[in-house]
């Protein structure tokens, strides 16, 4: 009977530890997953960011959570909405809006605008270079399979706005 009880607990303690692994790995893998989700959502909003931003010829808003562009003729809007933790890109092409959501799970998102020389300024008409930084999340903290994602792109250059403009 005695060698029963410990063959038993011995399995228990076995089994125990698989599971651990099991759970381990589980969350993991979610993590991971959420990981490259979130990466391949960053690379096609900073994509479309730097093109709109390059293309621009001028700014009309510039605030730490939105960013009004011409290109073109056309108008774009990046829109940081706390409340949702979104990002959102709206062009204007005539008097047709498309909107689209680049990113969700935003955390914190702040646009920063720069001059010619690289002085930060606050000024919509004295913005010539244009950044944007933010840290994404997915998942669920309390059971582990939470990811974070934090990003800073390079100031990127208003092609189409003249030197001194």
């Amino acid at each position: 009977m005695m060698e029963l009880s410990i063959a038993l607990f011995i399995s228990s303690l076995l089994m125990l530890s698989v599971l651990g692994s099991y759970s381990f790995l589980g969350r993991s893998l979610l993590r991971t997953g959420y990981a490259a989700q979130m990466e391949s959502s960053t690379r096609t909003a900073l994509y479309d960011f730097t093109s709109d931003v390059s293309l621009a010829s001028s700014i009309s808003t510039a605030t730490a959570s939105q960013i009004q562009l011409t290109t073109g003729g056309n108008t774009v809007v990046y829109t940081y909405s706390s409340a949702a933790g979104t990002l959102t890109r709206a062009v204007t092409v005539g008097t047709a809006t498309t909107t689209t959501t680049l990113l969700n799970g935003l955390t914190t998102l702040s646009f920063s605008f720069f001059d010619g020389g690289s002085n930060s300024v606050t000024a919509a008409s004295s913005v010539k270079l244009v950044s944007l930084a933010f840290t994404t999340a997915a998942g669920v903290a309390t059971s582990g399979t939470r990811a974070s994602l934090p990003i800073q792109s390079a100031r990127v250059l208003m092609r189409n706005k003249g030197y001194l403009q």
